[in-house]
């Protein structure tokens, strides 16, 4: 993969009736110093060939847009409801949308 894909990055927490997502430019990381920098003793065991190997992959995500829904935080927009708070990276800040 060269250069930027949008993509999205979605994460779930069923016990707290939460979730988090990125909507974001996702770019493979072909620096080795910055793999190494980033690399955790505890990927040895999935990553044999550690993070100079071909079987390591670094991606760096530039997000745009992020929405939260977390129930046991009260993190969300009244009223309440299934409506996420949102917030969009625009001209160097972010602004909520919802």
């Amino acid at each position: 993969m060269s250069g930027r894909t949008r993509s999205t990055l979605d994460r779930q927490g069923r016990a707290a009736f939460a979730y988090v997502s990125l909507q974001a430019d996702a770019e493979v990381v072909d620096d080795v110093a910055e793999r190494v920098a980033r690399w955790e003793v505890g990927l040895k065991s999935f990553f044999p060939d550690g993070p100079a190997g071909n079987d390591f992959v670094l991606i760096r995500l530039t997000p745009h847009t992020v929405e939260l829904l977390d129930f046991s935080r009260r993190i969300h927009p009244d009223p309440y409801g299934l409506v996420p708070a949102a917030a969009e990276h625009r001209d160097g800040s972010w602004t909520t949308t919802r």
